[in-house]
């Protein structure tokens, strides 16, 4: 089988033949996007030469035959997203146009056409009426239907309308794939390690979680980061992760990263994370002083200072805020010694919580391993020294990472990294996710499609 692929992205159906183990030749794909066609080089092993890029610039009648043309025209202008300015000649979605009079001068056997789903909606009603009598007109028997993600094995709510076209002089008819439960889960696809640049500041999340009115608009409402034990189906997969409140973002509890030796990632750690080297500062009686000199400084790691209160801040870890002055950094140092708990304590990367919670929201100090050699911390004097509240150490938010959204979105590991490797940035890979088909959509279709012609 030979096929034409125009605004290609990363080849959703060209996968899907793939994995449905379909013999196909690609006799050139249109995709003017330069970061999307050298990813779709590289997931697909195919040389850019055959890339025809600019659609309006194809030269139909110097085109090779082929039997399957699939395209899926620019949503901007029909998207609730967009300016819903409608299918017309100088628009983005207007190039509909374009893969139409290829259709028409190719005639292959079949067409595939992908778009969002306010396509069918009442606004669009004449539109998509059109886009059905032009493929009548061509010489096609059209069949058309919504369908979602997460009937079809991915755990993403993304509809999606279909519209596959068979030639009329093919003695052949198609219905659409039955639903399917679903088996996997959001958490499922989750990686298991990410970094902390995915992980929101406070900041964020404050910005995020605004219930301010701000002309009929309210971030606060759509923030709604996904309970992972709640929630199986993600939302839809977005050209610009993590720009919006309705983006997907995940919330991670510390237990689940504890590991069986019962030890949770230095991220959840909620204290202050200062290696031991060779030299300590003074020991001294001042309880919380601000006077330390500049050859006392050091300096809190990251991943300490994201989430978790300075001093002063009321309720929360209370760990040394780092002081600037002259910038001076001793990392071989650890900080002063004092009578207070709440600076010198010293940890190694990761801690143990034995018995984590006496009451919600406190741990109580004294039953934490410290470090893995099971050294517990220093018993204080003061009677209300034993009991810290911690700044939800148990809960972080975080966007979706490049590469879980390239997995709700039916590819395979290989093919990001493939892609990845080709000198693909995230912002890109998020736009590529966001822009291409979910596979597994794409498999259930073209199997009913040429389950005939298989035969």
């Amino acid at each position: 089988m030979k096929l034409f692929s125009l605004f290609s992205g990363i080849g959703g159906p060209e996968k899907a033949l793939k994995r449905l183990g379909i013999e196909y030749e690609l006799v050139g794909y249109s995709e003017i996007d330069k970061y999307a066609s050298r990813s779709y080089s590289a997931v697909h092993e195919e040389p850019e030469i055959k890339n025809y890029w600019d659609i309006t610039k194809i030269n139909e009648k110097e085109l090779p035959d082929f039997d399957f043309m699939t395209w899926g025209f620019p949503c901007q202008d029909i998207s609730i997203a967009g300016k819903q300015a409608g299918i017309h000649e100088g628009t983005r979605s207007g190039l509909y146009y374009d893969g139409l009079r290829i259709l028409k001068e190719k005639k292959p056997k079949y067409s595939l056409i992908e778009n969002v789903k306010a396509l069918t909606s009442k606004k669009f009603a004449d539109t998509f009426e059109s886009i059905l009598h032009d493929l009548d007109e061509a010489g096609y028997n059209s069949y058309w239907q919504v369908l979602d993600a997460k009937d079809y094995g991915i755990p993403q709510h993304r509809e999606r309308v279909f519209i596959v076209s068979i030639r009329k002089d093919i003695d052949q008819e198609f219905t659409f794939p039955e639903k399917e439960e679903l088996t996997l889960k959001l958490k499922d696809l989750l990686e298991d390690e990410v970094d902390e640049k995915y992980y929101l500041s406070d900041r964020m999340i404050k910005t995020f979680s605004d219930m301010t009115n701000r002309n009929g608009y309210i971030r606060g409402k759509c923030f709604k980061p996904h309970e992972l034990d709640d929630d199986r189906v993600a939302n839809t997969i977005k050209t610009t992760a993590g720009s919006r409140p309705e983006d997907n973002y995940v919330k991670r509890k510390y237990d689940e990263f504890i590991n069986e030796n019962g030890y949770v990632p230095e991220i959840f750690n909620p204290y202050n994370k200062t290696e031991v080297k060779d030299v300590a500062k003074t020991i001294t009686g001042e309880c919380g002083s601000t006077t330390s000199s500049a050859a006392h400084l050091i300096k809190i790691p990251e991943a300490t200072k994201k989430g978790y209160a300075e001093a002063g801040d009321g309720d929360g870890v209370y760990i040394n805020r780092p002081h600037q002055k002259r910038g001076v950094v001793q990392k071989d140092k650890i900080q002063t010694i004092k009578t207070t708990p709440d600076v010198g304590v010293v940890v190694e990367k990761k801690i143990k919580y034995e018995e984590p919670l006496e009451r919600e929201g406190w741990h109580n100090m004294n039953k934490i391993v410290l470090n893995t050699e099971g050294i517990s911390t220093t018993i204080n004097a003061q009677s209300n020294n034993s009991l810290q509240k911690i700044k939800e150490p148990s809960l972080r938010i975080r966007k979706l990472t490049p590469l879980e959204c390239w997995r709700l979105m039916g590819f395979d590991d290989e093919d990001f990294y493939k892609a990845q490797g080709a000198g693909i940035s995230n912002t890109q890979l998020y736009k590529q996710a966001g822009n291409s088909i979910v596979v597994n959509v794409l498999e259930k279709i073209l199997k009913n499609l040429f389950k005939g012609e298989n035969k």
